[in-house]
C-alpha cells in the first residue's frame, strides 16, 4: 500500500472516530426532547411502558373517557412530496402518509372514532392484534365497508405488546398509502 493510500485510510479512520465521538457528546449534552409528548394532550401514561419515537410521523393524540383511550382517526387524500420536484396525491390518515403512530400499552382499552373522507368505502384493519372479529376491519367478513362521509367506532382491549400496523383492508388503498403504526 502506498504512503498516500495509507495516509488516506488513517485520516479517514481518525475523522470517523472524531465525527462519531462528537455526535455522542452532542447527543449527551442535548436537552430532553421537548416534543416527546407534544402530540398527546395527556402526557401521563395509564400504564407503564416506553414511548416509541417514529421519525417524521406524528403520534395520534388521545383523550381519556374514564379509563378508555379515545383516538380520532380520519382517512383522507393527502399531498405527499416524494422528491423535490414531485408531489403526489396519496391516501393517508389525519393528513399523514404513513398515518400517525397510535401509542398504547398492553391492557389499554382503546376506542378509535374513525371517519372516512375518501371518495370510496373503506375499513381499518388492526393487523396482528387479537381483537373481537367485529372490530377486525375486514370488509364483508367482519364488518360492512364504511361509506364516504360516514363514521365507525372501533373499540377493543389490547391483549399483547409489540409493534403492529393498521391499514385499509383493500390492496389498492394500501398501495395508495393507507397504512399506519400501532405500538
Amino acid at each position: 500500500m502506498s504512503t498516500t493510500r495509507r495516509n488516506f485510510f488513517q485520516n479517514a479512520a481518525a475523522f470517523s472516530a472524531a465525527f462519531f465521538g462528537l455526535g455522542n457528546q452532542l447527543q449527551a449534552q442535548a436537552p430532553p426532547a421537548a416534543n416527546a409528548h407534544a402530540h398527546h394532550p395527556h402526557t401521563e401514561d395509564m400504564s407503564p411502558g416506553p414511548r416509541v419515537i417514529t421519525p417524521d410521523v406524528p403520534d395520534l393524540p388521545f383523550e381519556l373517557d374514564g379509563s378508555v383511550k379515545v383516538f380520532r382517526l380520519t382517512s383522507e387524500v393527502v399531498k405527499r412530496k416524494i422528491a423535490p420536484f414531485k408531489t403526489i396525491d396519496a391516501w393517508g390518515y389525519n393528513g399523514s402518509c404513513p398515518g400517525p403512530t397510535i401509542q398504547i400499552n398492553q391492557g389499554d382499552r382503546v376506542r378509535v372514532i374513525f371517519e372516512n373522507r375518501l371518495p370510496e368505502s373503506t375499513t381499518v384493519h388492526w393487523h396482528g392484534l387479537e381483537i373481537p372479529i367485529d372490530q377486525d376491519g375486514v370488509p364483508w367478513i367482519s364488518q360492512k365497508p364504511i361509506p364516504p362521509g360516514e363514521k365507525y367506532i372501533y373499540e377493543f382491549t389490547v391483549h399483547q405488546e409489540g409493534t403492529f400496523f393498521y391499514h385499509a383492508h383493500s390492496a389498492m388503498q394500501e398501495m395508495l398509502g393507507q397504512i399506519g403504526l400501532f405500538i
